[in-house]
């Protein structure tokens, strides 16, 4: 049995679910009975039989669906097998987002809200969300994955011929100056050239630019391209760029690395005589996520307060070259690095008990407090605070528990 275009008109839509209850953990769509008559004018979204969507202002008249652009009404092609009232599925949408409300970015409720979102038609407000997502969580398989079934890809000026000079500024700009997800699909667009020769001197070429917007998707971009393993040039920025957003994504970069033991470095670098320096090595560890810096970032604030710190000991079990300590100049406004660099192989021992300081700590405190809360247990604390966590909690975050055996 076939349906004429005027009961298609008449008998397809979208039902709301009830609203004021729980988001479902596989949100459905549903579809709404007519009320028998032709749609008048209104604001709704349309989804046609090729899968796309449409949205404005629409009618059903004479069995045909229309939308209203500016040039007037103009009959909607192919057709249009569901229908919604624009007002009714923005409703809707609140009510899930409230009953989300706490919930984090990877948990496959709030994935599965960012698909119905889609799915209803309601693309800027499923962008808008996942841009948001991606911000929380920018490595999230389940968000990557979502990007590439939604079918997003960065949108440039047609002039361009993708690849050419012009095309990668745009691009670069793009991901530069828009949110998470425009960075995202700027980085992906970006990738499709990481086998052309010079792919690394444009790499390079962008993390020496001035703009720090610049300079962190280039960070970014190195991220997506290498997963991780250019960690070593992560730690260097992570611990010596003035911009805090971009010191940010370098961590992010040693975090996806997924090893423990790239914290040596920063961990050298919190017995570094300026107190800059200290300061990002204490919020590096706490953008990297690894447990095995809460003992360290605790014997620093030990020291902060007066005191000694516990100690314990960071073995780099590698033949790489690491970052042990720096010596940072600070001329108009720019910090110049001189890094000592020192070759550690098997066996080598970093001591991570600090000593105390007599020098200002106003910068660093409250970084190394942070940092041990993101690692932890999320609450804030002061000095004493953590230092009476810590006799409890001793056993269960010392160092040599979290870290790779020697024969890793």
């Amino acid at each position: 049995m076939t349906l004429s275009s005027t009961a298609v008109c008449l008998l397809l839509g979208l039902f709301p679910v009830a609203l004021g209850q729980d988001l479902p953990a596989h949100p459905v769509d549903t579809q709404q009975v007519s009320t028998g008559r032709e749609h008048p004018s209104r604001e709704r979204i349309l989804v046609l039989d090729d899968g796309t969507t449409l949205r404005g202002r629409t009618r059903c008249q004479g069995g045909n669906w229309e939308l209203h652009g500016k040039e007037g009404w103009q009959r909607v092609e192919p057709s249009v097998i569901r229908q919604r009232l624009e007002a009714d599925a923005l409703l809707e949408a609140r009510a899930l987002e409230r009953s989300l409300k706490g919930i984090p970015a990877a948990d496959l409720r709030r994935v599965e809200y960012l698909s119905w979102l889609d799915r209803q038609g309601l693309v800027l407000e499923a962008r808008k969300e996942l841009a948001r997502a991606l911000e929380e969580d920018p490595d999230e398989a389940r968000l990557l994955k979502l990007i590439h079934s939604m079918g997003l890809e960065l949108s440039l000026k047609e002039t361009l011929v993708p690849g050419s000079v012009a095309w990668q500024r745009a691009a670069v700009q793009e991901g530069a100056r828009g949110d998470a997800l425009q960075r995202e699909l700027a980085a992906q667009a970006l990738m499709t050239m990481r086998a052309r020769p010079g792919f690394d001197a444009f790499l390079k070429s962008l993390r020496r630019e001035a703009n720090s917007n610049v300079r962190r998707f280039a960070l970014f971009l190195e991220r997506r391209r290498s997963g991780g393993e250019s960690w070593r040039a992560f730690s260097r920025v992570a611990l010596l760029d003035p911009s805090e957003r971009v010191r940010s994504e370098a961590a992010l970069g040693m975090k996806l690395f997924g090893d423990a033991r790239v914290i040596g470095p920063a961990v050298a670098a919190m017995g570094s005589k300026h107190p800059a320096v200290r300061r990002n090595a204490a919020q590096a560890m706490g953008v990297m996520g690894y447990s095995a810096a809460v003992e360290p970032l605790i014997a620093r604030l030990a020291a902060i307060g007066g005191g000694a710190g516990p100690r314990s000991n960071i073995s780099i079990l590698t033949q790489r070259a690491v970052l042990f300590d720096f010596d940072v100049e600070v001329a108009a406004g720019a910090s110049i690095a001189d890094p000592q660099i020192v070759p550690v192989t098997e066996g080598v021992v970093l001591d991570v008990r600090v000593l105390s300081s007599g020098q200002s700590a106003v910068m660093e405190a409250p970084a190394v407090r942070s940092a041990l809360s993101k690692l932890t247990d999320g609450k804030k604390r002061g000095a004493r605070g953590w230092q009476k966590w810590w006799q409890a909690n001793q056993a269960e975050w010392a160092m040599a528990k979290h870290l790779p055996k020697a024969d890793d």
